[in-house]
């Protein structure tokens, strides 16, 4: 693939360059160990200038994804490395769809915050975050296609409604990671056929009275019971999720 000085995607040719060689080390198309051509050769490669390649190379070197050196060129480092909460990296890692390790290292973390914000949101949440939460709720259960914006909204707004500033600034960048998750959970993938509604209905039997039992530990001001809910919500998340990945199908679970 080439570029030219002029063109390029959102942030012009520079950012173009971040993003191609960037998706090819995180998708494992470049391997980490690899080096990566030498710069003159890169941006005879790529159509572009050597001053681009080298600014490049030092937002990449920032994201953790490659470090030079002396003598011996760029080199691809290992996935231990990478700032893997950066937006680009998080993105890039998610384009092609979920893997084991990641879903499972996603739904520890999961379990580490959402209780948490649970329980603070159980104290602190505003009458109108409760009932953005309830409207939520409510919209999951009306057909499938809505189900997984609004199961998005329902659980970040729990989040804010911790009223932790830490913690939503940390969940927001955690975002395309959850959300990766929640299609994993639920799908559906593009041109993938709805469920037949007896499917549909028994999924909703299960998701839904989860869901209701944090909104009513929340409701009744109790941060211990929203904290159990949660957890419980989470563990058939991962049930489900795990279950599916492993008979290597489309999963349908609750998040």
């Amino acid at each position: 693939m080439r570029f030219s000085e002029h063109a390029g995607g959102p942030g012009g040719i520079h950012a173009s360059i971040v993003q191609l060689i960037g998706r090819q080390i995180v998708t494992g198309d470049i391997a980490p160990g690899d080096f990566l051509p030498e710069q003159g050769e890169l941006s005879r490669q790529l159509g572009v200038s050597r001053t681009v390649v080298r600014e490049a190379t030092k937002v990449l070197t920032a994201k953790g994804l490659v470090e030079s050196r002396p003598k011996r060129g760029t080199v691809v480092t290992p996935h231990s490395t990478w700032r893997l909460l950066d937006p680009d990296v998080l993105t890039w890692r998610t384009e092609r769809g979920a893997d084991v390790p990641f879903l499972r290292d996603v739904m520890e973390v999961r379990e580490i915050i959402e209780p948490a914000s649970a329980r603070l949101a159980a104290a602190r949440a505003e009458p109108g975050e409760i009932a953005e939460i309830e409207a939520a709720l409510i919209e999951m259960g009306t057909d499938e296609t809505g189900y997984l914006g609004a199961d998005v909204v329902f659980h970040g707004t729990l989040v804010s409604a911790s009223h932790n500033d830490y913690l939503i600034q940390m969940v927001a960048a955690f975002g395309p990671a959850l959300r990766a998750v929640l299609v994993a959970a639920f799908g559906p993938a593009a041109g993938r056929e709805s469920r037949a509604k007896a499917e549909w209905k028994t999924f909703l039997s299960f998701s839904l009275p989860l869901h209701r039992a944090v909104l009513e530990a929340v409701v009744a001001r109790d941060p211990a019971g929203a904290d159990e809910a949660m957890r419980n919500l989470i563990a058939e998340s991962r049930r489900q999720i795990l279950d599916a990945m492993n008979a290597d199908r489309t999963p349908m679970g609750a998040r």
